[in-house]
């Protein structure tokens, strides 16, 4: 095996021509453009074992061995097989390399510190101080950027310093009148999370995010560190990952059943509640609707203050009825609204979230109210309710 390993080591040495790769792969990718066999005694085999040995750990490569001679299509001579593909033919036949093509999914910045600013944070390891935060601030610069002007809307150079990028982030959003304190932390976060990975740790990423979209969140994540030898210094993956806000189950949001205002009507009739008295007590508390439920707590009927003061009006302007008489029974039966009592709320079931029970509200026009059952229909028990004024805040 000893014999073995010296031809493996001149193997590598006899390695030429590193073509470029994209700029996550590059400080250890080796790809093949052109190989010399300076020693007739290396083997295609070994060859392939020493590019395993060198392949990027994250990398997708597949190297097969293609045979010897004219029936691989080699001719003596370095030849590209397809897209970013490559030949090399020695003694022992071909060789034949994919080389992987890495993209990032978001926008990503490799962040470099020197290696002064590397051994004063892990000398110190105090935390998140402001010493520390000054250093990264100060010493941190970007050195290799993807997608960096589609996401902050303006030229990010190579080797501009953290402080300058987050510097003149704040005075654009100060010349566009944008003043979102939800959306100022995010330099922060990033270089408390360069801090904690510089110094050995697993940061523990905050919500501050980049920017806020519909149904997005775009998040600075600081998702590992690679040392570079040349230089002592360390390089640190930002990738500013779109990501969905966490759902908000209904049940952390909902009134519950035992805090609702609520008539129910197989405990109370209709025809015992009157209206008058109903609208006093709904004034009283502020209040623009009461749910109505009946047996085992379902849901019948959402009825709003509004519709009772217009049958009201109706009925004296008839002069047909005793307003002091009426009842929650005749509004139910009577009102020219009667059949909008039963078909404007929605139902959803304590597994949905707030963009669900929102959603279900929307497909029922005018529907401004969302039950909680415990089935998802309304055949069950109401455990919560959801009202529009929720989603206004």
């Amino acid at each position: 095996m000893r014999g073995y390993a010296e031809n493996v080591q001149v193997a590598v040495a006899d390695l030429e021509d590193e073509q470029d790769v994209e700029p996550p792969q590059r400080h250890r990718a080796v790809d093949v453009e052109e190989v010399t066999f300076r020693n007739p005694a290396i083997t295609a085999g070994q060859l392939e074992f020493v590019l395993l040995l060198n392949r990027p750990p994250s990398a997708c490569a597949v190297m097969v061995p293609v045979g010897s001679g004219g029936a691989s299509g080699c001719d003596g001579s370095s030849r590209r097989r397809g897209s970013g593909c490559h030949a090399a033919r020695g003694p022992g036949g071909c060789l034949e390399r994919c080389v992987p093509v890495e993209r990032s999914a978001s926008t990503y910045f490799c962040v470099e510190l020197d290696r002064v600013t590397v051994a004063q944070l892990r000398a110190v390891d105090d935390g998140i101080t402001p010493s520390a935060i000054d250093l990264v601030r100060e010493g941190a610069r970007i050195v290799q950027k993807h997608g960096a002007q589609r996401l902050f809307s303006f030229h990010v150079e190579d080797g501009i310093s953290l402080s300058t990028l987050c510097d003149r982030w704040s005075r654009q959003r100060q010349d566009l009148g944008i003043d979102d304190p939800a959306t100022g932390r995010w330099c922060e976060s990033v270089v408390e999370q360069i801090i904690t990975v510089t110094c050995g740790r697993f940061p523990v990423v905050a919500w501050s995010p980049f920017a806020i979209e519909p149904s997005k969140a775009i998040i600075p994540f600081v998702a590992g560190s690679r040392t570079v030898p040349a230089n002592g210094g360390l390089q640190l993956h930002l990738y500013f990952v779109p990501m969905s806000p966490r759902p908000v189950p209904v049940t952390e949001r909902m009134i519950r059943l035992e805090q609702m205002f609520h008539k129910n009507l197989s405990e109370t009739p209709g025809d015992s509640i009157r209206l008058a008295d109903l609208l006093v007590e709904l004034k009283n508390d502020g209040r623009s609707r009461v749910p109505m439920l009946g047996e085992q707590s379902m849901p019948k009927f959402i009825v709003h203050r509004s519709m009772i003061q217009e049958f009201i009006t109706d009925c004296v302007l008839s002069g047909e009825r005793d307003v002091a008489s009426l009842t929650v029974h005749d509004l139910l039966v009577e009102s020219q609204s009667a059949a909008m009592f039963r078909h404007t709320f929605a139902v959803v079931d304590r597994s949905a979230d707030m963009d669900q029970a929102l959603a279900a509200m929307n497909v029922i026009p005018g529907c401004q109210d969302v039950f909680v059952t415990t089935d998802g229909t309304a055949n069950g028990s109401v455990v919560g309710w959801l009202t529009n004024t929720m989603y206004m805040s």
